[in-house]
């Protein structure tokens, strides 16, 4: 693949939201492998949660604290010494992937709000990476909810992240809607980069042949027409699109955010626990 010029050399960073992913290195290794096949800049942003500071430093402010089940004070000094072992943790968890994978990784922290901080920072050229959190708890408390709508909001493109990552080879897939060749450009650099197929989805209202901008997209690509395979499914709906993917063990999702919901993204990456990127 050759170094991206011009307007394409803006596209450089990936933005890994450390305090939305899980500190296994199964996420922060499929974001630094993304990286090097995008040819991006891996930053790690760490951020230190504001609102946690000042309660601690409020009189009555209690925590309980296990295996003893005892009621202490939330000290000020603990709770900087946690922020303080995360960020080394989570910093040496990115060095190693980066350099695993052979990608350039930056660590930034900051304090600040961890519902917004990052997706605030981004810019339109920019791929924000979020960790899905392994359980229906960690996604319906926490900041989680609020980091995945200011994600949204953003113009970034977004890459959702599963816990654990269920494979790593097969098909590259792309869901195609009309004329849209964004996300299938971009699956097709990925399947060229990484050896395997491009297939694209198409619901039953979308079944016209792929249109002539993707064919060129895919070409630029360097994507032999081979490896280029087609499934039109019985519906749009995210149970069809997972249970295709299923019985093709894809290892990556493009969807095109305009034609998909937030909420059909949290399903599908949880269904089917690869990662999502959606542009």
């Amino acid at each position: 693949m050759s170094a991206p010029t011009g307007a394409d050399a803006l596209r450089r960073r990936l933005l890994l939201d450390l305090c939305h992913l899980a500190e296994e290195p199964d996420g922060i290794s499929a974001a630094a492998e993304l990286a090097q096949l995008l040819q991006r800049e891996l930053v790690g942003v760490y951020v230190e949660d504001e609102a946690l500071c000042s309660l601690a430093g409020l009189p009555f402010a209690r925590e309980l604290q296990l295996p003893g089940h005892a009621w202490s004070p939330i000290g000020t000094e603990g709770v900087e010494a946690a922020f303080r072992e995360a960020a080394l943790r989570l910093r040496a968890i990115l060095q190693r992937q980066g350099a695993r994978h052979g990608v350039a990784s930056r660590f930034e922290s900051a304090r600040g709000d961890p519902a917004g901080f990052v997706a605030a920072m981004s810019r339109d050229t920019d791929i924000l990476a979020l960790g899905l959190p392994p359980g229906p708890s960690g996604r319906a408390f926490g900041t989680f909810r609020e980091a995945w709508r200011a994600a949204m909001r953003s113009r970034a493109a977004i890459l959702l992240l599963p816990a654990r990552i269920a494979r790593r080879r097969g098909p590259i897939a792309a869901f195609v809607s009309g004329e849209g060749a964004q996300g299938a450009a971009t699956a097709a650099t990925l399947a060229a980069a990484t050896g395997e197929d491009l297939l694209l989805l198409q619901g039953r209202r979308g079944t016209a042949p792929p249109s002539a901008a993707l064919r060129k997209a895919i070409g630029e690509a360097g994507l032999e027409e081979p490896r280029l395979r087609s499934l039109v499914l019985e519906s749009d709906t995210p149970e069809a699109v997972a249970q295709a993917l299923t019985r093709v063990a894809g290892r990556m999702l493009l969807l095109d955010r305009r034609h998909g919901g937030p909420e059909d993204a949290l399903a599908l990456s949880e269904a089917l626990r690869i990662p999502i990127l959606m542009e």
